[in-house]
């Protein structure tokens, strides 16, 4: 049925995608934004991307998006969606990082634009990290 959401059961047993978004790598708040947040960081305009090593074999993403920069929810589930998207194709999800991304400004531009930025963020900071 489109628009429903399939129970949890269902939605275990179907077929697992390469770029799906597992618990695994995602940072929770509990886990703790802070230690990331004070850490090193590349920006640019519409984002922030906060960065630390960490001891596991991929990389874990944290992700703020605030009322104040996106104050309609639909702006910042699409913000969202575009930082998970992206980080899902990129390589740096094999890297042991935490990252925290933070949206800064208005992201109702261009989508192809926004993943371009995002993208090159995550090269540097793949860079970096790689030296």
């Amino acid at each position: 049925m489109f628009g429903r959401a399939e129970p949890r059961a269902v939605q275990d047993s179907l077929p697992s995608t390469p770029f799906d978004f597992k618990v695994a790598y995602r940072l929770s708040r509990a886990v703790g934004f802070g230690h990331v947040v004070r850490a090193d960081y590349v920006a640019e305009n519409q984002f922030k991307v906060y960065f630390i090593g960490n001891l596991k074999k991929h990389a874990r993403i944290g992700i703020i998006t605030g009322k104040k920069s996106l104050p309609r929810s639909a702006d910042r589930n699409c913000a969202k969606r575009l930082i998970r998207e992206t980080f899902r194709k990129h390589g740096i999800k094999h890297c042991g990082l935490d990252l925290v991304v933070k949206v800064n400004g208005d992201n109702s531009g261009q989508v192809d634009l926004q993943i371009d930025i995002l993208k090159k963020l995550f090269s540097q900071i793949e860079s970096r990290c790689a030296k």
